[in-house]
């Protein structure tokens, strides 16, 4: 299987294979074409194996992919050239060229926008539904149909990654279902709706997409929503979106990272550790496309992996985190809609990644929420304990609901394309949820809410979240205890040379999870050798050794000299001469 797509910048065709593995194949490949220029492969390994080839294109030129002898064949059109003796000759007869008749396969693929999301929002007297893509969409068509009544809306020339119907649960008195799927040519949007409401819609294009007005007044609803967004407190324009994370390799071993956005944005860049760089996007957006993680470990460059990522409860903010292979010298440069990252050389060849020994907490030295175990956040229950979050600790985008008798999965779902956040859902996870908000909550409080209800819980592995019911967590927990009691112990002694093992190490190491303490653990300072003596399991150990590896460093010194030169106002120089 494989996915393609093109995009705009820079001008390219990108193809995406799943579980492929890059063997023998050159990097880059240079092309002499008129139309194709390089030719670029790259391997994803975050999630899998994930083989990237990025065709760069000198002309915006449609293009087809056919399957092949077991390949696939990628087709340009080429720009038709017409000799002067030619166009003589058709001056002479007056014949008209029929282009049509010379058109090939290639010729009739129309690329156009891609659509990205459908939201909706609530109004008093209506319902707005937006529909995100990543370009203008100016060809379409509404009609609706009596029975069932719906509203049918024709995008044409739009994509959508989608190969199956996505459903997008209202649930309102105005809209039930929101239903979309993808044609060759076109993409489908249908309203599920009420007769009443059949001649109560509005359809207009917006920046990125179009705006879907339904209710009992729709000139009214498109008032208020202008309103809204004239009124001081909703300055904040709409969010921009990140449409290019690149890697380019330089002469000499430099490097840049490239990074688009569909409108300028503001930015921060800071250090989180010597060896990885964090670019915030503020008001920014990342598409589920974009969330996957860039290995350069066999480039010659500074950067070995380039990781796009959506801030938890807070989808108007997106990071791109930077790992270096040591630290050097970089100058960020942001022009319009690109933000650039330039890097100096690094004396570190490129490796494979096996080598680069790469890990999600190698930098984080203070902090164990960073570790690659398994973090938990449960519900209470009457035999486990566990933190309840306060009125007023939830930060997550406000919401107004209105379930009856709603299928959990999908109200999960809703609640997934408003948080931005990877959900995974148990198979044995089912029920039924009621509830009506006519205030808006957080979206993350309506989580905790319905989880209680259900008797469920949630757990984050990795950036995803798991919903599993209280019971499976629990069974789980229960088994990593035991495996935890039956893995034999090691002692290791770690040697610290720079930093206080008692005062600078020691509280590094000593946090324990509660319910881990086994018999046999120690942790202890030899103070006369300055050494710490650990007995643990080999992967405690290991992190140990990691965290004492990144904080014993020589604390830089530097030496100032001045020299001070007086002169008085009497001053005179003596020349020797009587």
């Amino acid at each position: 299987t494989y996915s393609a797509f093109k995009q705009p910048s820079p001008l390219s065709v990108v193809l995406f294979f799943p579980e492929t593995a890059l063997e023998n194949v050159k990097i880059q490949q240079a092309v002499g074409s008129n139309t194709v220029g390089l030719i670029q492969a790259s391997e994803l390994t975050e999630q899998g194996h994930t083989t990237k080839i990025l065709i760069s294109l000198k002309k915006d030129v449609p293009y087809v992919v056919n399957r092949e002898n077991g390949g696939l064949r990628v087709s340009f059109q080429k720009a038709p050239i017409i000799s002067s003796d030619i166009l003589k000759q058709e001056a002479k007869t007056k014949k008209p060229v029929i282009l049509t008749e010379k058109k090939t396969d290639a010729e009739k693929i129309t690329v156009g926008p891609m659509l990205q999301s459908v939201d909706t929002t609530l109004f008093e007297k209506g319902i707005k539904i937006t529909v995100m893509a990543d370009g203008n969409i100016r060809n379409y068509k509404s009609f609706t149909i009596e029975n069932p009544p719906r509203i049918v809306l024709d995008m044409f020339d739009v994509k959508s990654r989608h190969k199956k119907e996505q459903i997008v649960p209202v649930d309102t008195k105005w809209v039930r279902n929101i239903r979309y799927y993808g044609y060759p040519d076109k993409v489908r949007l249908v309203i599920d709706t009420q007769k009443a409401y059949l001649l109560s819609f509005e359809v207009n294009p917006a920046e990125k997409g179009l705006t879907i007005h339904v209710g009992e007044d729709t000139n009214a609803v498109s008032k208020l929503e202008k309103k809204q967004e004239r009124a001081p407190q909703g300055k904040i324009k709409e969010s921009a979106w990140v449409n290019r994370v690149d890697f380019l390799s330089e002469e000499a071993g430099k490097s840049t990272v490239i990074i688009g956005t569909t409108a300028p944005v503001k930015y921060d860049i800071k250090k989180s550790s010597p060896k990885r760089l964090t670019l915030t996007l503020f008001n920014t957006k990342l598409p589920d496309y974009r969330r996957r993680p860039l290995i350069t470990t066999r480039f010659e460059s500074a950067v070995d992996r380039i990781t796009p990522v959506q801030t938890p409860g807070k989808t108007d903010i997106s990071m791109i985190t930077m790992e270096l292979r040591e630290p050097v010298p970089y100058m960020v440069e942001q022009s319009e809609n690109l933000i650039q990252v330039h890097f100096e050389a690094s004396s570190i060849p490129p490796r494979p990644l096996a080598a680069a020994k790469l890990s999600p907490w190698e930098a984080v030295v203070s902090q164990t929420a960073a570790e690659t175990e398994v973090k938990e956040v449960q519900q209470t229950t009457a035999k486990e304990k566990f933190p309840v979050k306060k009125a007023g600790r939830y930060t997550g985008e406000k919401i107004a609901l209105n379930f009856y008798e709603t299928d959990i999965k999908n109200v999960l779902r809703i609640i997934r394309e408003i948080s931005g956040e990877n959900i995974a859902i148990d198979k044995n996870v089912t029920g039924k949820v009621t509830l009506a908000f006519d205030k808006p909550v957080p979206w993350d409080q309506v989580l905790d809410l319905i989880l209680k209800m259900n008797k469920l819980g949630m757990v984050y592995e990795g950036n995803i979240i798991r919903i599993a019911t209280l019971k499976t967590i629990s069974d789980e927990n229960k088994r990593m205890r035991d495996k935890f009691k039956e893995e034999p112990l090691r002692t290791a002694y770690i040697l610290v040379n720079y930093a206080d093992a008692q005062k600078d190490i020691l509280p590094l190491l000593k946090v324990k999870e509660e319910g881990e303490v086994r018999e046999g653990v120690s942790l202890s300072v030899d103070t006369r050798t300055n050494q710490i003596i650990i007995t643990d399991v080999q992967s405690r150990i290991d992190r140990a050794r990691e965290i004492v590896k990144n904080v014993d460093r020589v604390t830089p010194q530097v030496i100032i000299e001045a020299k001070i030169v007086e002169a008085n106002t009497n001053f005179s120089r003596s020349l020797g001469i009587d």
